[in-house]
């Protein structure tokens, strides 16, 4: 059921994408491509690009997602497993230098989110049963939970020499890195790098309803829909600017019911249960990875944090649905955010401090 209403969302999306393009009938057409990656439908959007040139681009990002997806596995076995390993027994690990960067780049982040969004979160995922292709039944024990949550190591124990590309673990707790939290927007930027280098500058990459948007669509901008937490429909609309990301996490992702009660995968690193306050967080960001890792915390922190969290990881746009469907939204989002419910949720714009 969960595939279909990715599939649904997606093509409603493609629509919203297709008005942009054909502002003029004359206007060269959008070359699109869709790639099975990450558990989801990427689908590229390449404007005035030929169906040759369309389709080389679209295989070498297939094959670089794939390689990356296979490097960064979070539990089938693989080179993050056997990093964890290393981290786990003797502390440290040489990683290439690519790998290095992406760690500490995880890292920096978490720092900013004041361990909101938590990259070392692995072992607590799997307890939950969300490292596996089926979906949990039922949740873990409060024991167990409670058991999880004291060894996590401390996130500024964990550490990368840039100049060896070295990782030190000196927590003297076991490491899980798990970087499901930010892994679709380096691999959307990373892809959107491809293409800049192949000549292409009008562009997008969307993973599922999380994109990254570059130049336009001819005459017009791109302009993209943000998915209603609690129907198959978009909730709303906006225009991308130039190169904008817009991510969204959501409790709709990926989640089990039990008594009655939903359990979804964004994990609080605090209570090492499923954060329960907001029903979705949409970011918008220049940089996919750091939007993506910011909805991930600003999902956690709730409607209570958000703020504070928000103005610390360098995010000025952000739009919240509450569980009744009630808008908070900063202003800088707010004035370009149209709503394509009916009728138009009620809305609180708050400044950050």
């Amino acid at each position: 059921m969960k595939n279909s209403r990715i599939a649904i969302f997606v093509l409603m999306l493609t629509a919203l994408l297709s008005l942009s393009a054909c502002s003029n009938r004359d206007a060269p057409p959008v070359y699109r491509s869709q790639i099975l990656a990450f558990g989801t439908i990427v689908e590229l959007s390449l404007f005035d690009v030929s169906a040759a040139e369309g389709d080389k681009l679209s295989s070498d990002i297939r094959n670089m997602m794939e390689a990356f997806h296979h490097r960064w596995h979070a539990w089938e076995n693989g080179p993050l497993l056997a990093l964890n390993h290393a981290l786990s027994q003797s502390g440290h690990s040489r990683l290439s230098a690519d790998d290095a960067a992406l760690i500490a780049q995880s890292l920096t982040l978490a720092k900013a989110s004041g361990g909101l969004f938590h990259p070392a979160l692995g072992k607590l995922i799997a307890l939950w049963g969300f490292h596996s292709n089926e979906l949990p039944q039922s949740p873990p024990s409060k024991q167990a939970i409670d058991a999880t949550l004291a060894m996590l190591p401390a996130l500024d124990q964990i550490s990368v020499d840039s100049n060896s590309n070295e990782i030190y673990n000196r927590s003297g707790k076991p490491v899980y890195f798990d970087l499901g939290g930010f892994a679709k927007g380096v691999i959307i930027d990373r892809s959107i790098e491809v293409l800049r280098q192949h000549g292409v500058n009008n562009a997008i990459v969307n993973a599922g309803g999380d994109l990254r948007a570059i130049g336009a669509a001819g005459e017009r901008p791109w302009r993209i829909g943000i998915r209603h937490p609690r129907d198959f429909g978009v909730f709303a609309s906006l225009t991308i600017k130039e190169d904008e990301s817009v991510f969204t996490s959501g409790d709709y992702e990926r989640y089990f019911e039990y008594e009655g009660r939903r359990y979804h995968h964004i994990i609080d690193p605090r209570s090492g249960a499923p954060a329960d306050s907001v029903a979705s967080v949409t970011v918008l960001h220049h940089d996919g990875a750091t939007a993506d890792a910011a909805a991930t915390a600003l999902f956690i922190a709730g409607t209570q944090q958000w703020q504070r969290v928000a103005k610390a990881m360098g995010i000025e746009h952000v739009m919240i649905i509450d569980k009744n469907n009630k808008v908070l939204i900063t202003p800088e989002l707010a004035q370009r955010m149209e709503y394509e419910v009916s009728p138009p949720p009620i809305i609180e714009i708050h400044a950050l401090p």
